[in-house]
């Protein structure tokens, strides 16, 4: 089956066992995703299976957008609230002095350093593992953007609810850190669930797994069919004319062969094969 479709994750696995049970239940053959949550969070995950696991590399740069609560006075080897705790405070924080830090500090471009206990890598190697060992590693600060951080008070002591929209790669649990920081506390998130990547969504609330019919139009890409002979030499890694687009990516297809390829702009009309994807 090539398919991309969003599946929701429950809290409590990671995306990578959640995407094999998957696999298991539908006895598929190929399965991967896009964009990794972490076992604490719940939320939806970009799956793409078959042939179509090509695509996912595609839909890596979309923004996210995620809910959740943050819990100051706090803080854990992990950042979040499954980690060991390395220090407690008692602290009662105003939320407008909380909100102006926001629109101070938090909104726009930022500078972050991912948590240790993440899955970007070093030297090859998820960072989780060299913190699992107790190794110490020094993780460079990432340039990332906030489009939004709206925060709301809860009838919990030092707990906050927030929607948040950011760029891809963005840490909240790095923000939440890096908020308590200015604000001269320490906070983990306590919840995390993440509702959108980029405008996709699960539409239907009882819904755990929705297919998404075109994933080309969500990217952007146009396509153009092709006829048997020029299929068959963008293939052979033939150069071929093509007229009226000016786009730098196009999508060929050929309905009669299921053929479904990447073609690139080379120069004026003329395009070549960048990626055969089925």
């Amino acid at each position: 089956m090539d398919a991309i479709f969003l599946a929701f994750k429950e809290s409590g696995i990671s995306s990578n066992k959640f995407i094999q049970k998957i696999k298991k239940n539908l006895n598929l053959k190929k399965i991967g995703h896009s964009g990794t949550l972490d076992p604490f969070a719940s939320g939806i995950l970009l799956i793409g299976t078959g042939n179509y696991t090509k695509l996912l590399h595609n839909f890596n740069n979309l923004d996210k957008t995620y809910q959740g609560t943050i819990l100051f006075g706090k803080e854990t080897d992990t950042l979040d609230i499954t980690g060991k705790i390395l220090k407690e405070e008692i602290i009662n924080l105003d939320i407008k002095k909380i909100k102006k830090e926001i629109k101070d500090n938090f909104i726009g471009d930022i500078l972050q350093v991912p948590p240790i206990f993440s899955a970007i890598k070093i030297k090859g190697k998820p960072a989780y593992k060299y913190a699992i060992k107790g190794k110490n590693i020094d993780l460079e600060a990432k340039k990332r953007f906030i489009y939004y951080f709206n925060i709301y008070e809860t009838d919990k002591n030092n707990e906050f609810n927030f929607e948040t929209k950011v760029s891809s790669g963005t840490y909240i649990r790095s923000i939440a850190r890096d908020l308590a920081f200015k604000l001269n506390s320490i906070a983990i998130i306590k919840d995390l669930k993440r509702i959108k990547i980029g405008n996709l969504k699960i539409e239907d609330p009882y819904n755990k797994i929705e297919k998404i019919e075109d994933p080309y139009e969500i990217l952007k890409i146009k396509k153009i069919e092709l006829n048997i002979e020029k299929t068959k030499d963008i293939l052979d890694g033939k150069k071929i004319e093509i007229l009226d687009y000016d786009d730098l990516i196009l999508l060929a297809y050929n309905k009669k062969n299921n053929n479904e390829i990447f073609i690139q702009k080379i120069n004026k009309n003329i395009y070549k094969i960048k990626k055969r994807i089925k």
